[in-house]
């Protein structure tokens, strides 16, 4: 929904745009492309997390299987990449979740993808939208061969070694994609792909403190707001309606994953005070002591929660009517 977390850093993480930057040798992108993919894994495991432990109470789940991919033409100089990695240029296996069907079936980062559903695929650009990359439309055909049939098969090759077909059943997952940027220091939600900065998770190492954005933007998803926003033309006073419900949202799906929830009002009351102005004074958000005391005030709740229930995933949907109010 084009929400900016945090104002600019002045943290550079590796990613496309620093590698096009770089002038030097093919072989001197390897540390600049490993350090971009150990990202995309942070990130990857994560989303997992939050959105598997979840997705009993998302209306929007869906099957998954906890697996990124990527191709080489995301960069400015695809085949210098594909050479730092010592690999076939072409769409390819970026991340694997830990303990998800892909991690399961023994999916291994850089391992190339050559058909899915055995439609075969292609990284040869075509006319696509701006941001828009051919391992895009590959996610696109492994979640609607997941949606038809919770299931999807994968044609694989690595280095070296013949091709093979792997099966991979789905398991539930809250409806969202996420995806790193390299420019900026943005999360946002556009209803299903959610995009983070690569500076914003290099500006955060500690997981907990990762995960209160990730949340924040997940519960976007599943509160629909996006949806709402565009159709009252972004009325600021929606959006900052909207904005509080996922402050307030985050720390239940946060609990439910094993994170920490005290650490969303712990990272907004840190933020606040250090980068001051930006989004804490705009229209659309509330300022970072309101937005804090909202999620400590859910700190209360979940440990209420917590406290009737002897073990398993909270259900926060009960939550919701309160978490929706004015």
């Amino acid at each position: 929904m084009g929400r900016v977390i945090l104002a600019c850093v002045g943290i550079l993480a590796a990613g496309p745009a620093a590698i096009a930057e770089n002038p030097s040798r093919p072989d001197s992108y390897l540390a600049d492309v490993r350090a971009w993919q150990a990202h995309d894994a942070r990130l990857m495991a994560l989303a997992w997390r939050l959105t598997r432990t979840n997705a009993p109470f998302c209306a929007n789940a869906q099957p998954a299987i906890g697996l990124m991919l990527t191709d080489f033409h995301r960069f400015p100089r695809p085949a210098d990449v594909s050479a730092a990695l010592g690999i076939s240029s072409g769409i390819a296996i970026e991340a694997v979740a830990p303990a998800s069907p892909a991690a399961a079936a023994g999916l291994r980062l850089g391992e190339t993808l050559l058909a899915v559903g055995g439609a075969a695929v292609s990284a040869t650009p075509s006319a696509l939208p701006k941001g828009r990359f051919p391992h895009d439309l590959a996610h696109d055909r492994i979640d609607a061969e997941l949606a038809r049939s919770g299931a999807v098969t994968l044609r694989l090759a690595r280095p070296g070694e013949m091709a093979r077909d792997v099966r991979l059943v789905g398991q539930a997952a809250c409806r969202a994609r996420f995806t790193l940027i390299s420019s900026g220091s943005a999360a946002l939600s556009e209803g299903y792909v959610i995009r983070i900065a690569a500076p914003l998770m290099a500006e955060h190492p500690q997981d907990d403190e990762a995960a209160t954005m990730l949340a924040h933007e997940l519960a976007h998803n599943i509160l629909g707001h996006v949806a709402e926003n565009n159709a009252k033309g972004r009325n600021y006073l929606t959006v900052r309606r909207n904005e509080r419900e996922a402050d307030r949202l985050a720390p239940w799906l946060m609990a439910n994953a094993g994170f920490d929830p005290a650490a969303a009002p712990r990272f907004i009351a840190s933020w606040g005070p250090r980068h001051g102005g930006g989004i804490t004074r705009s229209q659309s958000h509330d300022g970072w002591q309101d937005r804090a005391e909202a999620m400590t005030q859910e700190l209360s709740a979940i440990s209420s929660a917590r406290a009737g229930q002897a073990a398993g995933p909270l259900d926060w949907r009960a939550r919701l009517p309160a978490i929706q109010r004015d």
